[in-house]
């Protein structure tokens, strides 16, 4: 008999819509995807479900430590490293 299998993935990165009416500062958009994102990993650990993440570069060089965090519930082999080359 086959296992259930459900794959999770979740899109992380600065929260950027209210620049649609105007501007918003990068500690506000950091601050707003936190908070979003902390019951995700809370969930995620209570369950102990595995999932895959996409976060932005930007994300990632601003919150180091929480890539750290997000590694403990990304399913293996699921964290790439990439460069990007800032725009000119």
């Amino acid at each position: 008999m086959m296992n259930p299998l459900i794959l999770l993935s979740f899109d992380l990165e600065e929260f950027d819509v209210p620049e649609e009416y105007g501007a918003i500062d990068d500690t506000t958009k950091f601050k707003v995807s936190l908070q979003g994102l902390e019951p995700v990993l809370e969930l995620l650990h209570r369950l102990n479900v595995k999932a895959t993440f996409f976060v932005t570069a930007n994300f990632a060089i601003h919150h180091p430590s929480k890539m750290l965090e997000i590694a403990k519930y990304s399913r293996p082999k699921s964290i790439v490293k990439c460069t990007v080359d800032p725009a000119p």
